[in-house]
């Protein structure tokens, strides 16, 4: 953003912590050495940025949303995908026609919600970072960062550091780091038969260790439906588990075949995966 403002991240960095933490402490910090005109904060973007009059922001380079919360994100998924990486972003203005300009915002939000967003497979777009509560309540602590960061030697220093940081192999979508927040917030938006499969994946190394040849388990529907289920407040019926596993049956993971009238699931273990990791299902444990 210091080096290369007319070049979007493409990132949305999230940090998630309890009230008092310091959240919010750095962006403000970086709004100050950005110039306060190429920063926005709002605790309600719905009413801004996602808003049908949404001016306001033409000229930021970094937009916040403060104590961002889950139902506004995802009544606006669709939009917040595409702010985040757009290089174009239409503004309405009240009484005026719409304009079209180029998009050099890039977004960060604060929350204490567990989880913000909606998390689809393959994520691109956020980066994901648990604030530590070390520092909850230790007020000498935080009158001492607050000092310094008002000092404006200290914001000259740091403005000089990110002027000269060496960028040139450094690509934020490619590189985004996956944190242990990040993947317990993944796990909120794995699907029931993903879980399923992943266990049996588990399940199957961990016998084939006891047992050479260890043949591939294989379940009818509605075995694998009440395997699923299990330990779960989700109901998954047979009917949502085949449309489910139809992807991998095409995908040679999963072999159906029909024995005395009643189909029959052989899990190719090795590539189911595969095939889990590749869709962005796999979970790290």
């Amino acid at each position: 953003i210091i080096q290369k403002p007319y070049v979007k991240t493409g990132v949305c960095v999230v940090v998630q912590g309890s009230q008092g933490v310091g959240k919010d402490t750095f962006f403000n910090y970086f709004a100050n050495i950005l110039g306060k005109e190429y920063f926005f904060n709002t605790s309600s973007p719905e009413n801004s940025v996602f808003a049908n009059f949404n001016s306001g922001t033409e000229k930021c380079l970094l937009v916040k949303f403060e104590e961002a919360n889950f139902s506004t994100n995802k009544s606006n998924a669709d939009k917040l995908k595409k702010i985040i990486t757009a290089d174009t972003e239409t503004y309405n203005a009240k009484n005026t026609k719409p304009i079209t300009l180029d998009d050099f915002r890039n977004f960060v939000m604060t929350t204490n919600q567990e989880v913000p967003i909606v998390l689809e497979k393959n994520n691109r777009r956020f980066m994901m970072i648990e604030a530590s509560d070390e520092k909850l309540g230790d007020t000498e602590f935080w009158d001492r960062i607050h000092r310094e960061l008002s000092n404006l030697a200290v914001q000259s220093a740091f403005h000089h550091y990110l002027l000269h940081l060496d960028i040139s192999n450094f690509n934020p979508q490619r590189d985004i780091v996956k944190t242990e927040y990040y993947e317990v917030a993944k796990d909120v938006f794995i699907p029931p038969y993903a879980r399923f499969l992943q266990h049996e994946v588990h399940k199957y190394y961990t016998r084939q260790e006891v047992m050479e040849d260890c043949p591939y388990p294989e379940y009818t529907n509605k075995q694998m439906c009440d395997l699923a289920n299990a330990g779960t407040k989700y109901e998954m019926n047979e009917t949502k588990m085949g449309r489910d596993l139809r992807h991998l049956v095409k995908a040679g993971c999963i072999v159906k075949r029909k024995a005395h009238g009643i189909y029959k699931y052989t899990l190719e273990i090795p590539k189911i995966e595969v095939w889990l990791k590749q869709q962005g299902l796999w979970l790290e444990y």
